[in-house]
């Protein structure tokens, strides 16, 4: 409070104590504004060390703790040694602050930061960094440095999107139920600037040009965004899934999610990821188990409207075939690991011709949150699912039924065994699934 007085501001905006922790209505009613409420603010203060909210702020509410190396007089001159502002970004990248997951849309929607640290006070906008560097009594003019954040780029332009949400899942949340809510702000504000964009349930949904999507699509713009997979080295696939989210969407995983098809590395999953020979629809079920079809519901503003207005059940038309028995394998490296890895996988019977002689190509699973226990599938035969004829797609969905209810547990890729006598270490490999193997027929599926 006392700095906002300072700054000669009337109003603060304080999560903690605006927005009604024990009200769900007006709480979401807050949270789908924050985009508003954050990119409207003249300042943002950061407390960058704070451990909790008494914490207060340094230089201003409490003292210093680091100071200007060298500060020494030799005669009539007064020596006072260089404070690179090195210091300053290393100490806001290292902060809790710079971890959480509710501040990720200070980071992403702020128009201007102040930044309070135990070096120093700086400044960030669109145009510069400012550094406060020497305090007084030594007046000297705080240095400048032009630094423009990656996030507000991306989030100007419709295929940035992806490379945003991988950058939050990073982020750490206390309450598991917050993540989609603490980067609603993000994606709505990613919508407006983007014309004919928008999300259902974390999913963007990308316009790749100028004008608003088609219902056709728009269905394949939701689709391609179906194709993320889980960061195998954060290591979090064996916790638990967040039941409370569709398990087809990104928010209900445990680490960083990944957009795209490994072999391009993670390149965006754009229309073409999906548009080639693109056969399957999408149906979005109502809280009182309607099935809509997307047309309509696109149409209808349902893109518009809160996703917890709608349930986490999707219906698909699509491709489906039984993957086969899978094969549990050790890895003696993996590229990111430090230690051997076990895969799950299926071999391939027919060998693609552009594949070198000295490897073995399997179709691996990589599992998502919840199924990093991989024996429980071993020798398990899965329903995969793909939006395109088998012998047009790279990957592929793989489905479930856990305790009554369809749902994703990975994503079938081509892999290539560097050794396939000693298991050294597997590659994504480009190419298609073989329609003589994965025999595909269409089928309707309620994926929740």
């Amino acid at each position: 409070m006392r700095a906002v007085v300072k700054l000669g501001f009337r109003y603060v905006w304080i999560d903690r104590y605006c927005i009604w922790q024990d009200d769900q209505i007006h709480k979401m009613s807050q949270v789908e504004r924050m985009d508003q409420i954050y990119s409207d603010a003249e300042l943002t203060i950061v407390a960058v060390g704070a451990k909790d909210p008494g914490y207060g702020l340094p230089g201003l509410t409490l003292s210093r703790t680091q100071h200007v190396p060298i500060n020494k007089r030799i005669g009539e001159r007064h020596l006072v040694g260089k404070f690179s502002h090195h210091w300053q970004l290393n100490e806001v990248s290292k902060s809790k602050w710079a971890t959480r997951g509710w501040t990720f849309q200070e980071t992403c929607l702020s128009r201007r930061r102040l930044y309070f640290s135990n070096y120093e006070v700086s400044f960030e906008c669109h145009d510069m960094m400012c550094f406060e560097h020497l305090t007084q009594p030594h007046a000297y003019e705080g240095s400048l440095e032009h630094r423009e954040r990656p996030e507000w780029n991306q989030i100007n332009n419709p295929h940035g999107i992806w490379a945003v949400i991988s950058n939050y899942c990073e982020r750490q949340l206390s309450s598991s139920s917050d993540r989609l809510a603490a980067i609603t702000g993000v994606l709505n504000r990613w919508a407006k600037v983007n014309q004919g964009c928008a999300s259902y349930w974390g999913i963007p949904v990308v316009a790749s040009g100028t004008e608003p999507l088609s219902g056709a699509s728009s269905k394949q713009a939701f689709l391609a965004g179906l194709h993320w997979q889980l960061q195998a080295r954060t290591g979090k696939a064996g916790l638990a899934r967040l039941s409370e989210f569709p398990s087809w969407s990104w928010v209900s995983q445990n680490g960083r999610c990944l957009f795209g098809h490994p072999y391009y590395h993670i390149i965006p999953p754009n229309l073409e990821d999906v548009s080639k020979e693109f056969d399957a629809e999408v149906w979005i079920e109502t809280p009182d188990g309607k099935a809509v079809e997307w047309s309509v519901f696109r149409d209808g503003s349902g893109l518009e409207r809160s996703s917890l207005k709608w349930s986490r059940y999707i219906h698909l038309e699509c491709w489906s075939f039984q993957t086969g028995s899978f094969y549990l394998q050790e890895l003696r490296h993996t590229p990111g690991s430090r230690s051997p890895v076990t895969i799950l996988y299926v071999p391939v019977t027919n060998r693609p011709n552009d594949a070198d002689e000295k490897t073995t190509i399997i179709a691996r699973l990589l599992p998502d949150s919840g199924f990093g226990n991989l024996s429980r599938l071993k020798r398990r035969d899965l329903t995969a699912v793909t939006f395109s004829p088998v012998e047009h797609s790279a990957f592929a969905l793989v489905l479930d039924i856990v305790a009554g209810d369809t749902l994703r547990v990975g994503i079938l890729e081509l892999a290539k065994l560097i050794d396939r006598d000693t298991f050294e270490s597997a590659e994504a490999f480009r190419g298609h699934l073989d329609p003589a193997q994965f025999a595909a027929t269409r089928r309707r599926v309620r994926l929740g």
